[in-house]
């Protein structure tokens, strides 16, 4: 084990921070706390094990476990997002997000870079609840990856690139995940080292990028750009539940579609994207007064499946 310690530079919610590339309770790679967090990647030079908590009131202390302890190390302000926030005078000159960028206090835009793990979380989130994809990326880890590096029960490595084209296409179902994503899991896997490179492009060329991979879309390119990329400008489009969440809360409108969410969002050019988390995270959902999503893009037997395991918790 190595570790250092980091100025801290202000608040700082992990869960509120790292939540987008968070599969929440059913993360076997990422544990995360208000104030602390462990989580296990792949690096250049092999496993390793990140985990950070404060050292004291002015500084954080990160520990690195596994053969590449160096190289996430060195990340640790990629994670904790230091020096991230608006522009100077931002909110001074959009009073009407006082509201919301007090209450998001802490929550910021990090850059993790982790993008063939991160991608393979959002693949997962394509045509599924978001409860049954984290349940699926759940199982997929806990069955084909293994335990992470350091002193942390039940903390396993993402999936590494080599053994997620190793899973056999018919293995999927039983994990529930829809096939048509299994085929994106494997298209992303085999082309990993490329999609790494995104990480190093200016956000015009990484979208570029992106978008030429079959089967991933403005969904899951702005997703990744924002979460993991760490770019504040990109915003959320195809999601069930955003533009209705964003219309409700600066215009008052409950129901609103993408095109009417980007004029929303239009006046904060350059930081759309914090605004989006803003208002998502601080005002809440918009009421709702349609039916629940069902698990989508299954074949029936495969949806009575998919509950029934849900109720034994698998």
């Amino acid at each position: 084990m190595i570790e250092r310690t980091i100025p801290r530079d202000g608040p700082y919610d992990f869960r509120r921070t790292l939540k987008p590339v968070s599969a929440g309770r059913h993360d076997p790679t990422l544990r995360l706390r208000p104030d602390a967090m462990v989580t296990a990647t792949h690096t250049p030079d092999g496993p390793a094990t990140l985990g950070i908590e404060p050292a004291d009131e002015a500084r954080w202390v990160a520990r690195a476990w596994g053969a590449g302890a160096d190289w996430i190390l060195e990340r640790a302000e990629a994670w904790l997002a230091i020096g991230d926030a608006p522009p100077a005078g931002f909110v001074d000159a959009h009073p009407e997000l006082a509201h919301f960028a007090k209450r998001a206090a802490g929550q910021r835009i990090a850059r993790p870079a982790r993008v063939f793990e991160h991608l393979a979380l959002l693949v997962l989130q394509q045509l599924v609840t978001g409860k049954e994809s984290k349940r699926a990326f759940g199982r997929m880890v806990r069955r084909y990856s293994e335990p992470a590096p350091g002193p942390f029960p039940e903390l396993f490595l993402p999936l590494h690139s080599e053994a997620l084209r190793a899973v056999p296409a018919a293995a999927f179902i039983p994990l529930g995940i829809v096939p048509r994503m299994g085929e994106t899991l494997h298209r992303i896997a085999a082309i990993a080292p490329r999609l790494e490179e995104v990480a190093r492009m200016a956000p015009k060329d990484a979208r570029s990028r992106l978008r030429s991979i079959q089967g991933i879309g403005p969904w899951t390119t702005e997703a990744l750009m924002l979460g993991s990329l760490g770019d504040p400008d990109a915003v959320v489009t195809g999601d069930y539940h955003l533009p209705n969440t964003i219309a409700f809360h600066l215009a008052g409108e409950p129901r609103a579609n993408d095109e009417r969410m980007l004029a929303l969002l239009a006046p904060y050019a350059g930081q759309r994207g914090r605004v989006q988390r803003w208002v998502a995270t601080a005002g809440g959902k918009a009421p709702r007064y349609g039916p629940r999503l069902e698990v989508r893009g299954l074949p029936d037997d495969a949806n009575r499946w998919l509950r029934r395991a849900g109720r034994r918790g698998r």
